[in-house]
């Protein structure tokens, strides 16, 4: 009888009473011998025919298993890095367009053509995203990256670029801004509150405690609350964008 699955071995041993589950019914041969045992033989081999010590052979047969384990694991080290690389660079230009954004919304709260620009950039950052992620997985993956790849990839690409971004906020308040952008909304504010014959009383009293806690604002709280939003479109857009990039 010939069976293609594997090595059969004591064919020719009938099974007497008692004897199954002794080891002396047919039996198949499934162990593999470890390639660290392989070497560690080499190396004794080695020792017999060359008269040395054993154990200087014995570690000298091990240390190709144990140089193979070390280049497997540099290996796999150094592509999480140059993927975390890849991923901080993409979101470092992902970040400086964002600030370009971000200055576009200011000059467009008195330019149209500005507010414009802000829109456009902030409609395209999902595509941007998802064709560097593309470009990584042809010229790094040999064109394949699974979903979770795909996702931590753009999740660190956002984080970079929200990091950055924040930067840039905290400077503008803190240096630049010498409480414009507050007083351009309570201008706001008190054109709404001029018309407050045709808004409900709600509504106004919104208004009023929203004047208020503006006035209470620092640098840091602007751009905590800008980081936070970034960090919230980030974790939404990374889930719906991997599954259009992944392969």
């Amino acid at each position: 009888m010939s069976n293609d699955n594997g090595l059969v071995a004591q064919l020719n041993r009938a099974s007497d009473y008692g004897s199954e589950g002794c080891g002396f019914e047919s039996l198949r041969d499934h162990k593999r011998v470890p390639y660290g045992t392989l070497f560690l033989l080499y190396g004794l081999f080695n020792c017999a025919l060359k008269r040395k010590k054993p154990l200087q052979f014995a570690m000298f047969g091990t240390l190709p298993y144990l140089r193979t384990i070390k280049i497997k694991n540099m290996s796999k080290e150094n592509s999480r890095n140059d993927f975390s690389r890849e991923a901080m660079q993409y979101g470092t230009i992902l970040g400086l367009i964002w600030i370009a954004a971000s200055a576009m919304y200011l000059i467009g709260l008195s330019t149209p053509f500005a507010m414009l620009l802000f829109i456009v950039i902030l409609l395209s950052t999902p595509f941007l995203a998802g064709r560097w992620v593309i470009k990584y997985r042809k010229n790094e993956c040999n064109n394949r990256m699974d979903y979770i790849q795909a996702f931590t990839f753009l999740f660190l690409m956002f984080m970079c670029a929200s990091l950055l971004t924040s930067l840039a906020h905290y400077f503008y308040f803190r240096f630049l801004d010498n409480g414009y952008l507050v007083q351009l909304v309570n201008d706001s504010i008190d054109l709404a509150l001029k018309s407050s014959e045709i808004l409900p009383t709600e509504n106004i009293e919104i208004l009023q405690q929203t004047k208020n806690i503006l006035n209470g604002v620092t640098p840091m709280d602007w751009t905590l609350s800008f980081l936070s939003t970034n960090i919230i479109c980030g974790a939404i857009l990374s889930p719906i964008i991997a599954l259009f990039v992944k392969k």
